[in-house]
């Protein structure tokens, strides 16, 4: 099975159309709820990052020998760029 050239894979595609119809429905909802425009905009970027981390977390738990503080490391700015951004968006 070949490997899909960079940014051609599901999650890159999947990442690319949830940030065209995330804008689209911002841009929409702008002019009569910012709020509402903002709150989608900071939503997906949320999302955005947890899915990037998740691919980085999956590629380094694939490869051996496992790179433990990396491992580490990716897991720990997840934690904190993820979650983070969640509780300060709340």
């Amino acid at each position: 099975m070949e490997r899909p050239l960079r940014g051609h894979d599901l999650l890159s595609r999947s990442l690319r159309a949830s940030w065209l119809l995330a804008l689209a429905l911002a841009a929409l909802l702008l002019p009569r709820h910012p709020g509402a425009a903002l709150a989608i905009a900071a939503g997906q970027l949320i999302a955005s990052l947890n899915l990037v981390f998740l691919r980085a977390l999956v590629k380094l738990f694939t490869e051996r020998p496992l790179p433990r503080g990396r491992i580490l490391l990716v897991a720990f700015a997840k934690f904190l760029l993820v979650y983070g951004g969640a509780f300060a968006a709340v």
